[in-house]
């Protein structure tokens, strides 16, 4: 991508009757006679890209002043005295200045030239909603050179980039591939990133194709004086790497839609939007062990569906966040609690608050990394039932935009067999708002061309992807399944009902996992067992529809009550929002944080995280504060 600014002419300009002799000419044609000068102030309010042109008959100087250096100039001719100056026939450049005035000089020295000059000013330069592009103000010193590694998504695939950056001085820009020693950018000094000018208009940034490495980007200042600078950059992958993210040997375990095809080696992406994901299980045999530190402490067990929702505001900004909907299994008393959680992980440091969301639950926080991290998750209600196998059931995600209010996200399951007991109904047992006034369109985004956003603080995003995958309990927590014999289905709603079509065995944007599920290819599901995992590519073609599901069942279960009017259900309810930009990473370990016990009614909460606690509890389990005496 090149950006292109076009150039607006200044009028109503001033002079001034100095010792240097000013021009009292008013067009933006101007005849400078030598010894002549004619100036424009600017005013900056917010940090702005200032570009001029100046085209000339014969050699004229320009410069860009603060109001003492202008004065100076007025009464010495000096127009090196100035934060920027040029001379020759044919000028343009851009600085990035600071709040200020400011004042746009040309001067003709030497002979009579015949001026024509424009201007413009951008103060479209921000980093606080990032939600795409890196970028950072900076104050290099006298000589200083930052030098800071690219998101390591260039370790997936090959990659494209688009950098941009200008300083209110000239420094230089290099763009190394510590893989193999290669720079792709070597700048000359220069106050904005390969700068032409034509016919009216600038182009500036660089646009380069990078291989598949690691890559650092060094700013140096040439110069003893202190450099203001605005550094960004877009990376657009070729392809999204579903390996790049996961580590350890354990991972949640099950289907997982990356918006990539692998066929034979070839990475295709694809893109899906949707405005409900619908995940299907049926578990004829679970029982987990959570280990923790070699020990077994718990039975419990999760599934989780994980999504990514992005809301677009009619003001074109964007905001991504990481919603959930979990099963949350105690295996060893066979209850199962309905547990959901929202991340914004709209970039660094991005955060919620009670404010900006609220449901049948609230917005607490913890440390995640070194760094405060706050989630949303229903931890006031009481979604704890016993549960007997065959058990299955349907996982519905729904988001509806309710103009001038914000996004309503409604987490829902729906019994499909409890033994032998008959389907239930859809039980929405958490609709959540996010209130965002200018929100203008939102969707479930499944795409292999992009990662989430990482601000300058991050190092690399997350994926947009669905997930319906088995792990361990609340809190990050790896489950060793001792029994799992169970079928699973992902679908997407857009209007009509679609499976996603190429699936992987495994999720990342889940801290719970497990370290012995088996999944394999089967008619019409995904069929999962315990053995040896494979995490690997399931199928590039999955296929499945809900007919299939109901005659999976067998002759015990009902037709599943199943419309898409129950995914469009919506609620209004007025909410204040506030967004901070840049990404946080969403591994909080964000599943089912409320014990799988039936908690009675009159429960005592935590008056830290405010999670509730169970009769005789001394600490709470979740972030050990000592219960309250009152």
């Amino acid at each position: 991508m090149i950006a292109i600014l076009s150039i607006a002419t200044f009028s109503g300009v001033h002079f001034t009757a100095t010792t240097v002799r000013a021009q009292n000419q008013a067009s933006v044609n101007e005849i400078l006679p030598p010894g002549y000068y004619n100036y424009s102030t600017v005013t900056v309010v917010t940090p702005s890209l200032f570009g001029y042109f100046a085209v000339s008959n014969s050699s004229v100087d320009v410069a860009v002043m603060t109001p003492e250096q202008y004065s100076a100039f007025t009464q010495s001719a000096d127009i090196n005295n100035s934060i920027y100056s040029q001379s020759g026939e044919e000028l343009y450049d851009i600085l990035f200045l600071t709040q200020g005035s400011y004042y746009f000089v040309q001067y003709s020295p030497l002979y009579t030239a015949k001026v024509t000059a424009g201007e413009y000013l951008d103060s479209n330069i921000s980093v606080t909603n990032s939600t795409t592009n890196v970028g950072v103000f900076l104050t290099l010193q006298g000589y200083q050179t930052l030098r800071a590694p690219v998101h390591l998504e260039t370790l997936g695939s090959p990659s494209s980039i688009y950098l941009l950056g200008a300083s209110n001085q000239t420094v230089t820009y290099t763009l190394t591939d510590n893989s193999t020693g290669n720079e792709v950018i070597a700048s000359q000094p220069e106050t904005i990133t390969n700068l032409t000018y034509t016919n009216g208009n600038f182009t500036f940034g660089y646009t380069e194709k990078l291989a598949e490495g690691l890559y650092v980007l060094e700013v140096q200042n040439p110069h003893p004086s202190p450099a203001f600078v605005y550094v960004g950059y877009t990376l657009t992958p070729d392809y999204v790497n579903p390996y790049l993210v996961r580590v350890g040997a354990a991972a949640p375990t099950g289907i997982a839609a990356f918006g990539v095809y692998n066929v034979s080696g070839k990475i295709i992406p694809y893109t899906v939007s949707a405005s409900s994901i619908v995940g299907f299980a049926d578990i004829t045999s679970i029982s987990a062990q959570d280990i923790v530190n070699g020990t077994v402490s718990t039975e419990q067990a999760s599934l989780q569906m994980n999504n990514v929702l992005v809301i677009l505001n009619s003001d074109n900004t964007s905001y991504v966040y990481w919603p959930q909907n979990v099963l949350a299994f105690d295996t060893g008393s066979a209850q199962v609690s309905y547990r959901d959680n929202v991340l914004n992980i709209t970039g660094d440091g991005a955060q919620l608050s009670n404010q900006t969301i609220s449901g049948s639950g609230f917005v607490s926080g913890t440390l995640n990394g070194g760094q405060y991290q706050t989630y949303y998750g229903n931890y006031l209600s009481n979604n704890t039932y016993h549960y007997r196998v065959p058990f299955a059931v349907l996982l519905f995600m729904n988001e509806t935009v309710q103009p001038g209010q914000g996004v309503l996200i409604q987490m829902g399951v729906q019994v499909l067999r409890d033994g032998a007991s008959a389907a239930g109904q859809i039980d929405y047992y958490d609709r959540i708002m996010l209130n965002d006034p200018g929100v203008k369109q939102a969707e479930f985004l499944v795409t292999g061309r992009a990662y989430t956003p990482a601000g300058a603080a991050s190092l690399l995003g997350t994926y947009y992807d669905s997930e319906l995958v088995f792990g361990g309990g609340a809190g990050g927590q790896m489950a060793h399944y001792t029994s799992l014999q169970a079928s699973l289905s992902l679908y997407y709603d857009n209007g009509t009902l679609h499976t996603f079509p190429s699936l992987y065995t495994f999720g990342d944007d889940t801290a719970e996992s497990a370290d012995d599920i088996l999944v394999t290819a089967s008619v019409g599901a995904a069929h999962l067992t315990t053995g040896k995992p494979s995490y690997a590519l399931l199928t590039n073609s999955f296929t499945s529809n809900l007919t299939y599901l109901e005659d999976h069942l067998g002759g015990a279960s009902p037709r599943v009550a199943f419309t898409v009017g129950d995914l469009l259900l919506s609620v209004a309810v007025v909410l204040g929002v506030m967004f901070v930009g840049f990404r946080v990473r969403r591994r909080s370990g964000a599943s089912s944080r409320l014990p799988v016990q039936s908690v009675p009614a009159s429960a005592t909460y935590c008056t830290h995280c405010g999670l509730p606690l169970a009769p005789g509890d001394i600490y709470c389990s979740n972030c050990g504060t000592a219960r309250s005496s009152s």
